[in-house]
């Protein structure tokens, strides 16, 4: 079983990092949680957690509805820069490291409660099982540890072969989300 850790020889080997691409990330600390209304470089934010991976523009961070690349450190630490924001407010945060750039973001909202992020944290399919191409509906549905159908079609998500022969983007998995706090004068 991997446990996600990065192995490499400097010298004579590149880099490889081992992750679990069927799982999420997850996040255990933001350095800072909070940053400046400007966004930019100047305010990066280092995400500590586990189970990240140099997937290019796929590895991404979610500030709210926004998203942008993130950069890899290890399979431990990524960074991300914030975008600027119009007013001063606390979004849910998140990292996937399979993102398509302009698939459907998950429903995230902070609980006035509580103040913790909540909602929905995509995974094209329920954890332990993995999506499958179904030849006669044209579609990845999710199958069970068997490898036959799922119960449920909770998890199904259309491909479609529609007139521009362009297939839909499967969901992301999200990192069970966080809050950023985005401060200063609005």
């Amino acid at each position: 079983m991997n446990h996600g850790y990065t192995y490499s020889d400097p010298a004579t080997a590149p880099t490889f990092t081992f992750y679990e691409p069927r799982q999420p990330p997850t996040i255990a600390q933001l350095e800072p949680a909070y940053g400046s209304l400007a966004g930019g470089a100047a305010n990066a934010v280092t995400v500590r957690g586990a189970n990240f991976a140099p997937t290019g523009r796929a590895l991404a961070c979610r500030f709210g509805e926004q998203v942008v690349t993130a950069e890899f450190v290890n399979v431990s630490v990524v960074r991300c820069v914030p975008p600027a924001i119009a007013r001063p407010t606390t979004v849910p945060f998140s990292v996937a490291h399979d993102y398509e750039h302009g698939s459907p973001l998950p429903a995230l909202r902070i609980d006035p409660d509580t103040g913790r992020a909540v909602g929905g944290v995509t995974s094209g399919a329920s954890r332990g099982r993995a999506l499958g191409w179904h030849p006669h509906t044209w579609g990845w549905h999710a199958a069970d540890e068997t490898g036959g159908e799922a119960a449920d079609d909770t998890a199904d998500v259309a491909l479609g072969l529609g007139g521009d022969n362009q297939r839909s983007k499967l969901p992301a998995l999200w990192a069970e989300p966080t809050t950023f706090t985005f401060y200063g004068e609005g």
